[in-house]
């Protein structure tokens, strides 16, 4: 087993009672799913301001910007796409892919936007949808390893 296998299984296997709060979904999956595809501490900002808020968990020195928006866990995520989508639109250039997170620590929305976003849209550029406890399925880890990795993103393969 590989170490992003590794740690994707501890990911998957964290209780849920161990999370509780936004920070836990940040700090004990988030973080570590990110790190386990190869992003550094110094890769990742926080708290960013954009024209409405503030985005939890920010990659945005790569060809793709990566946004993350962490809820606490039993979340309902459908409430959060907008202000997802307005941070997406904040940080999203014609010139510049963004993939977006959307995330309670148990599920996982991810979005790719490649092109113009107009409001409203973002639901439609679901690329991939899952449950923590699924990562150590071989496919998705595959699919999660391609889609955000950092040598990829270096490499513009995202």
């Amino acid at each position: 087993m590989s170490t992003v296998d590794d740690a994707f299984k501890r990911i998957a296997d964290l209780p849920a009672s161990g999370l509780v709060s936004e920070e836990d979904v940040k700090n004990k999956v988030v973080l570590p799913i990110l790190r386990a595809i190869g992003y550094d501490d110094a890769d990742f900002n926080y708290e960013r301001r954009t024209g409405r808020g503030y985005v939890d968990i920010m990659v945005d020195h790569f060809p793709t910007g990566i946004v993350v928006e962490a809820k606490a866990p039993r979340t309902k995520l459908d409430r959060y796409i907008e202000q997802l989508e307005n941070y997406v639109f904040h940080k999203h250039g014609r010139d510049r892919a963004t993939i977006a997170i959307l995330t309670d620590g148990e599920t996982f929305n991810i979005y790719g936007v490649t092109e113009a976003l107009v409001k409203g849209e973002l639901k439609r550029f679901r690329i991939l949808s899952f449950q923590r406890t699924d990562l150590t399925a071989p496919a998705l880890a595959v699919q999660v390893r391609e889609l955000l990795a950092k040598e990829n993103n270096e490499k513009c393969t995202i």
